[in-house]
Formats: C-alpha cells, sequence, structure tokens
C-alpha cells in the first residue's frame, strides 16, 4: 500500500517541478523517502480493480498496465476532494486506460509502406507489396491435379471420367450427359475470349 503512496508522490513531484523547469529528487531520510501517507484512499481496492483490467493487455506490458491504472485512479481520487469515488468511476477509469494503452499499441504496430523491403527467405529482398496474393493468378500445380478436377465437378462426371481411364465403354446415357456437359463448357470459355 505504501508502495503505491511513494509512486503516486514521486510522479505528482515530478510533474510539479518540471513545469517550474528544474526536476529535483524527492526528500530522503534516514535511505527511505518520507512520505506522508494518503489513509483516506482504498489502495487495495485500487490493485484489485487494476490487475482484472491488466489481463487485456499483452502479457509483457500487464505490470506496466496495471501500474499505471493504480496511479491514476490515486491520482483522481485524490484530486476527488470530499465527494466519494465510486464504483463505477473507478470502473470507468480503468477501461479507459486500458483503451489508451490499446491505441498506443495500434499506432505501434501499423505498417509504413507497402514500398518497404523484406527478406523473401533465400537471403534476396522484396518489396512487400510483391508478397500479395493475386486473386486472378491460376495455381497451375493444382489445376492439373486430377484430384482437383474432381472437387469441381459433378459426381456423374466424374464416374463417366473414371470409366474412360478405365477404358470402359460407355452407356448411350453417359455419352449424352457427357457431350452436354463438353458444350457448356464450350460456350462458358467462349463467352470468356469475346
Amino acid at each position: 500500500m505504501e508502495n503505491w503512496q511513494r509512486v503516486l508522490k514521486s510522479r505528482q513531484d515530478a510533474r510539479r517541478h518540471s513545469r517550474k523547469g528544474t526536476l529535483t529528487a524527492p526528500p530522503v531520510g534516514n535511505g527511505m523517502p518520507n512520505y506522508p501517507t494518503d489513509t483516506r484512499l482504498d489502495w487495495q481496492a485500487f490493485e484489485k480493480l487494476a490487475e482484472r483490467y491488466a489481463i487485456k493487455a499483452l502479457y509483457q506490458d500487464r505490470e506496466d498496465v496495471t501500474h499505471d491504472i493504480v496511479i491514476r485512479l490515486a491520482e483522481l481520487a485524490s484530486n476527488n476532494g470530499a465527494k466519494p469515488f465510486t464504483k463505477a468511476s473507478m470502473l470507468r477509469v480503468a477501461s479507459y486506460v486500458t483503451m489508451e494503452y490499446w491505441h498506443e499499441q495500434k499506432r505501434l504496430l501499423t505498417t509504413t509502406s507497402l514500398n518497404e523491403e523484406i527478406e523473401d527467405g533465400e537471403g534476396g529482398t522484396v518489396e512487400l507489396y510483391q508478397t500479395l496474393a493475386d486473386d486472378k493468378a491460376i495455381d497451375l500445380e493444382a489445376w492439373v491435379d486430377y484430384r482437383t478436377w474432381q472437387k469441381g465437378c459433378p459426381r456423374r462426371l466424374v464416374q463417366i471420367a473414371d470409366k474412360m481411364e478405365k477404358d470402359i465403354p460407355l452407356s448411350h446415357k453417359e455419352v449424352v450427359y457427357l457431350g452436354r456437359y463438353r458444350k457448356k463448357e464450350l460456350a462458358k470459355r467462349q463467352k470468356v475470349l469475346v
């Protein structure tokens, strides 16, 4: 509890001295800082609430977010005067500090440019835009693969193709079905060419 009070006091002293233009160290007596203790503040409640909200931060930053929340709560509670600092107010302050944290993280993680050079995995460098997938590009290996063709076709057509591969003669209905399917595919390809 006293640790939080020391942090709060040193932060307030730093702000006060930075406004004047000179920064002095806090007073030290017997090897330990001599700060007045503020018994009105519920430090345990602040810390418990801060730990609940710090879980929302990245693992490596949780302790820092906890400190930020506790400090902000203590500052607002001490500046509040005689008014009670409600649970709802504390929750709102903690959520605001967490939101500020993620806002800063978002600003840090943005990409600057698609022209940024990155390693291509073969020892060379390429620009980032060159690594983007092209939706219109044809995957030739998958296109030639028989199984890929089977997935996109009707079952009956796959059965006919299996018969043709095994040199089994087709029935009249199968020949008609295959002819209709070929005409339909030919019409699609002719539209693409025109």
